[in-house]
């Protein structure tokens, strides 16, 4: 699980297990699941494939020049 994912999680449960109450409660948690979490998720896939993309252009690298 990446770092970014661990965050969600940590907040998703926080909201969960809070006894904060009223508006900013309410405000918070929409933009939370709405917009801040997704940002979160895209960023996550993002990384993830530049990740992936910079293993398989080492790869290809090493396959090349033959190491």
């Amino acid at each position: 699980m990446s770092v970014i994912a661990q965050l969600m999680s940590t907040v998703d449960r926080t909201i969960r297990s809070t006894t904060w109450q009223g508006p900013a409660r309410q405000r918070f948690e929409q933009e939370w699941k709405g917009s801040f979490k997704q940002t979160l998720h895209r960023l996550d896939e993002a990384f993830g494939s530049a990740g992936r993309d910079c293993i398989a252009r080492s790869e290809e690298l090493l396959r090349v020049v033959g190491g």
